[in-house]
């Protein structure tokens, strides 16, 4: 979890905002992927060159078009209102990482991978809540100078679910386990975890060089129609942005 930034969270988006509303008021296969031509026997003397077919690599997110890309309730099918947000693109010390999770060796050495990660160029977040159904959900949208750095985020969370059961955060015991989520962009991860009495459930997609993550509070990702129409609005309005 982050430690008291203005989006602390306990993998790498807005869980502890999240958590504080709810107690106060409540991919295609990456491996087939861009990859290049195989190579064969060596050209003869007279052949041409060939241009590469290989696509251009993703280029980093602006300011602009990372807040462009972070839905919000008009997005969303019903009415959603807006309980808190954070538009300002700048990164702060907290943003990079997970912090204040204590837990076993393996625990450890996924929190100080984390920390050792690829800074985010930009990051901007919103929490809605849906006026019928009570349902609460994050969205984070990350952008970073590479596809690598990207990558980072949801392997950060894939090892975090494998080799981290469970940990304290701070005064809180935390538990972490799997969450199947639909696939979505270029790759992505869920996640289950129980902090302070709730549950939320989360996945961090990745689309080229930058990251989403949404977090459903309760029960909310129980609704499989609620998480299936979320995240694929959120990763299409990303795509849209990144190539906009």
């Amino acid at each position: 979890m982050r430690g008291r930034s203005r989006r602390a969270v306990t993998t790498v988006a807005g869980l502890l905002p999240l958590l504080a509303f709810c107690v106060t008021g409540c991919g295609p296969d990456a491996q087939d992927r861009g990859a290049p031509p195989s190579g064969g026997a060596a050209a003869s003397a007279d052949a041409r060159p060939r241009a590469s077919s290989a696509p251009p690599a993703p280029r980093p997110l602006t300011d602009g078009q990372t807040t462009s890309a972070l839905i919000g309730p008009s997005d969303l099918a019903g009415t959603w209102t807006t309980t808190s947000e954070d538009l300002s693109p700048d990164v702060e010390d907290g943003d990079q990482g997970i912090h204040g999770v204590d837990g076993d060796t393996a625990c450890d050495e996924v929190v100080a991978a984390s920390l050792r990660a690829p800074r985010s160029t930009a990051t901007v977040s919103r929490t809605m809540r849906q006026a019928t159904g009570q349902s609460t959900v994050g969205v984070v949208v990350q952008a970073y100078a590479d596809v690598e750095g990207a990558q980072r985020q949801v392997e950060q969370v894939r090892q975090l679910q494998q080799r981290c059961s469970g940990a304290t955060v701070e005064s809180w015991t935390v538990e972490y386990a799997a969450w199947g989520t639909p696939p979505r962009g270029d790759d992505s991860h869920g996640i289950r975890m129980h902090l302070a009495g709730k549950r939320f459930d989360e996945v961090v997609i990745r689309v080229g060089t930058a990251t989403l993550t949404v977090t459903f509070a309760g029960t909310a990702g129980d609704d499989t129609a609620l998480v299936e129409a979320v995240t694929a609005r959120a990763t299409e309005k990303l795509r849209s942005s990144s190539t906009g």
